[in-house]
């Protein structure tokens, strides 16, 4: 997959979302949350690596299960969990600029034993 198709399909993913919102037509809760993962602190820009990331999460089911509220604080420890256990997600993004099937698989490894960690800090 080239660079320019992952941006695109994340980018699509994020318009529908948007246009939701400025139809006025109730939001789901998956674009609520990507819309919150969105937001960045000023001056402050995410690596391509973390965006992909995150919204490899959002756009695959990883944060459907999550209240709005905690998604910050998700977000956070992901990128520490991901560096600390799973770095070649980050080395692959850097290397590939695209998800193969085998960066998918880690990926999708990385973030379900995220998930499992982070959902015992929110009871």
């Amino acid at each position: 997959m080239r660079k320019t198709s992952l941006y695109n399909s994340l980018i699509s993913m994020l318009f529908m979302c948007l246009a939701e919102f400025l139809f006025f037509f109730p939001a789901s809760i998956k674009c609520k949350s990507l819309v919150e993962i969105l937001k960045q602190p000023q001056y402050q820009p995410l690596s391509m690596e973390k965006q992909v990331t995150i919204l490899f999460a959002g756009t695959r089911g990883f944060l459907d299960a999550l209240p709005i509220d905690v998604l910050a604080k998700y977000e956070a420890g992901l990128y520490k969990f991901i560096e600390d256990r799973f770095p070649k997600v980050f080395e692959g993004l850097k290397e590939k600029q695209a998800i193969d099937d085998d960066l998918d698989k880690l990926m999708r490894e990385a973030l379900t034993a995220y998930g499992e960690e982070f959902k015992d800090t929110i009871k």
